[in-house]
């Protein structure tokens, strides 16, 4: 059976042994909403390793698809409060999660910058 979403790592991030918990853990928060998840890493490149975790969630057709509208939206609302509790209950100061929907489009992104945790729909931040 195919994942629900994927937690792709950026290639700049080590995936060491109590992040790769973590991210369990996080999928462990999906579960409860009725979706599976899977792990996809790459270790990092020449680039180096940057001191922010940079996490970007696909969600399969599966997710969002079948649901329209208000349960779409209570859904993506349900995704974002656990990203933000899981954010909150990690070491690491500096993070970046973004969730894609499964057309590849960003649909929000959730930064930790020290102690403050925001959420941001992409277009908020586009100039029309």
């Amino acid at each position: 059976m195919a994942a629900d979403l994927t937690l792709r790592i950026d290639s700049g991030t080590r995936l060491l042994p109590d992040r790769l918990e973590a991210l369990e853990d996080l999928i462990d928060e999906f579960r409860e909403e009725g979706l599976d998840g899977e792990i996809a890493y790459r270790p990092p490149n020449r680039r180096g390793v940057t001191p922010w975790e940079i996490v970007s969630i696909y969600l399969a057709g599966k997710g969002l698809d079948a649901a329209t509208g208000a349960v779409a939206e209570r859904l993506l609302d349900a995704l974002v409060k656990r990203i933000v509790r899981w954010i909150k209950r990690q070491e690491r100061t500096r993070q970046v999660v973004t969730l894609y929907g499964h057309d590849g489009r960003p649909l929000m992104v959730i930064r930790r910058n020290g102690d403050q945790v925001t959420v941001e729909k992409p277009e908020d931040h586009l100039d029309t």
